[in-house]
């Protein structure tokens, strides 16, 4: 099953396991270990729907659920980097995911926002995000992908392997772990190659 995960990191910076959200067909029943979601806690709730009625207008005729299972159950989720993981659950409820990679779940971090009637996406705490690519790059999981705000990824080491969004497509295969940078206005560019 795809997910769309978001890092959880403490307030010592400590790494506390992912949110992985899903979209379960109406009429199949997660098991125990997810939650259906009403709300994440995100200040940015209004812009994050706003942002998903942009971008996917309009959806296919089977109905999905959103629920959300977290690694660590007991620890509290929270904060404005879970925005683009749930954005993407979003528009997954609303369209099928057609994408090589849909068999892994992706990493997203990013501050969601939708002035001026167009959606953005703003970076995270530059420390916090330290954090989550270390966790990223040491996961054995098969999370091979993470989409991240270009300004947190501009100093990363060259070892990691690095593409911008432009770069996506529906076929490419990702053999080893990536990042994937997303510019301010890029969140179309990256809704086109996951939900065509």
């Amino acid at each position: 099953m795809t997910h769309f995960a978001y890092p959880n990191i403490d307030a010592s910076g400590r790494f506390v396991g992912c949110g992985r959200y899903a979209a379960f067909q109406d009429g199949l029943a997660p098991d125990e270990n997810y939650q259906r979601v009403k709300q994440p806690n995100t200040p940015n709730i209004t812009e994050i729907h706003e942002a998903a009625l942009a971008l996917a207008p309009t959806g296919d005729d089977i109905r999905r659920e959103l629920c959300e299972r977290r690694d660590v159950p007991d620890y509290p989720y929270q904060g404005a980097s879970l925005d683009l993981a749930y954005l993407l659950a979003l528009i997954y409820c609303k369209r099928p995911l057609k994408f090589a990679a849909a068999a892994h779940d992706f990493w997203c971090t990013g501050v969601v926002a939708y002035p001026d009637a167009s959606p953005i996406l703003k970076p995270v705490d530059g420390a916090k995000f330290e954090s989550k690519l270390k966790a990223f790059l040491a996961s054995s999981a098969p999370e091979t992908i993470f989409f991240a705000h270009e300004a947190n990824v501009a100093h990363l080491h060259p070892a990691v392997t690095v593409i911008s969004v432009q770069e996506v497509s529906p076929e490419r295969v990702f053999d080893q772990n990536t990042i994937v940078t997303i510019g301010r206005g890029d969140l179309p560019l990256l809704v086109h190659p996951l939900f065509p």
